[in-house]
């Protein structure tokens, strides 16, 4: 007997334009049109701009891996946004404009022609335990910040942190023989040396020996997070220096021990002006891990104040430069570096590369990193609040500071990245939140 036609399978309707509209908020619009934000944000308004707002895309911006997938597609193939792609994707991510997708998504229903017997316990779609813990999982991700997996992903790996630890964390300050080296230019003599080492060496024990009421696993995770901070002085070091992200003129290095431990300084920027001399910046580093928010952050610039509006000036001791001239002790304009786990997650790549590949392939890679931009944002912004900080609580180092910001402004002359690093600087969130604790800082002076 001949089958009656078979009836069409149901279709899910095609997502028009239209729909997509639907899930761009009033909120989201004006978040994408503020003013006053980073290279990123600016960059993911323009994008924005010109193919959300005039409904140009044919899906619906869920929150899920597919809809990441297809705007990437799309900013790598425009080349207006291809090289700020990561960024990009970022801030839409932090926009509140991806929606997550229905809770429970309908499957396509096959209608079967009634003739045709089936058994009951075939028709049924059944879901099994595995499937469903799998769902459970995605469910989860979908409602997962971003950066927050690749936290957990970095601060769980500690096998790949303690080998890239293990790679590159050795010190050559940590010996006597190094600090004996700067005998004839110290005054005292190797005497100094011998007392300044000693200080060095009971400071580090007292340090220690703060830690020795912590149960084990307190431990290794403080230990943990001394690593994961010394990779991050270590890739930002190597970046600067090797892969010249602002050009052959800029070189990082690690400070000593002494300067490190006694003074707080992590890295010293150097920068190379036309007469060939130079200027240092301090780098005190901050791997907060978390957000900016956190206290620990605001604790340590608040001391940065305190020293600066009491007088003091943070002075660097047994450094060398670049060239590896010795160098007496001198006073430098300090900042504080912060740090997020994605950019440990990206020092711990290049650093793991770099003993593979060649500078110049980890240049095409890295070299047009968002991350060196925001840190150079962070470092013009501080020298310009912090000199006129200085300035206003009598501190001469406000000249060291303004010093930096006029290095910086000739080096942009033949440097577009760090011409607009100069130009938006304050739009940087860190810049924001340091211009803040300034105001906050001046009204607890007043009312003490």
């Amino acid at each position: 007997k001949a089958l009656p036609e078979q009836q069409p399978t149901q279709e899910v309707p095609e997502i028009q334009k239209e729909s997509v509209q639907n899930f761009i908020s009033t909120e989201v619009s004006e978040n994408f049109n503020k003013s006053g934000q980073s290279i990123e944000h600016i960059a993911a308004s323009k994008f924005y701009k010109a193919y959300i707002e005039p409904q140009e895309l044919d899906f619906v911006l869920y929150n899920n891996e597919e809809t990441i997938n297809k705007l990437e597609e799309i900013l790598m193939a425009d080349l207006k946004f291809k090289r700020k792609c990561p960024g990009i994707l970022e801030e839409i991510k932090k926009s509140g404009i991806l929606q997550e997708p229905p809770k429970e998504e309908k499957i396509k229903e096959v209608i079967i022609p009634e003739h045709i017997p089936v058994r009951t316990e075939e028709s049924t779609l059944s879901i099994s335990e595995a499937e469903k813990t799998n769902l459970a999982k995605e469910t989860i991700t979908a409602n997962v910040n971003f950066s927050e997996l690749r936290e957990a992903n970095i601060a769980g790996n500690r096998k790949r942190v303690e080998a890239v630890y293990e790679d590159f964390a050795s010190h050559e300050t940590e010996s006597l023989e190094y600090y004996l080296q700067f005998a004839e230019i110290t005054k005292g003599g190797v005497e100094k040396v011998n007392s300044d080492f000693n200080s060095l060496v009971k400071r580090k024990e007292f340090l220690e020996s703060q830690n020795d009421d912590l149960n084990e696993k307190d431990k290794n995770r403080i230990e943990h997070a001394k690593k994961m901070a010394t990779i991050t002085e270590k890739g930002i070091d190597y970046s600067i220096s090797n892969l010249d992200w602002y050009g052959s003129k800029v070189n990082m290095k690690q400070t000593s021990e002494f300067s490190d431990v006694k003074r707080s300084v992590d890295n010293l920027l150097e920068i190379t002006k036309e007469d060939e001399e130079k200027d240092f910046v301090g780098i005190a580093t901050d791997v907060t891990f978390r957000r900016i928010e956190e206290k620990e952050f605001d604790g340590k610039f608040f001391k940065l104040l305190e020293n600066i509006k009491d007088g003091y000036k943070t002075k660097v001791k047994y450094e060398k430069d670049s060239e590896g001239n010795l160098m007496r002790e001198f006073a430098v304009p300090k900042v504080l570096l912060h740090f997020e786990y994605s950019d440990i997650g990206m020092f711990m790549d290049i650093l793991e590369k770099s003993k593979t590949e060649t500078n110049e392939n980890l240049k095409k890679d890295y070299g047009q990193s968002p991350q060196k931009i925001k840190y150079l944002q962070q470092i013009i912004h501080q020298c310009k609040i912090l000199s006129d900080f200085a300035r206003r609580h009598e501190n001469n180092i406000f000249r060291r500071y303004n010093a930096i910001i006029n290095s910086i402004t000739e080096l942009s002359w033949e440097n577009e990245d760090i011409k607009l690093a100069l130009e938006t600087s304050s739009e940087n969130k860190v810049s924001q939140k340091l211009t803040e604790l300034i105001a906050t800082f001046d009204g607890i002076m007043e009312r003490s």
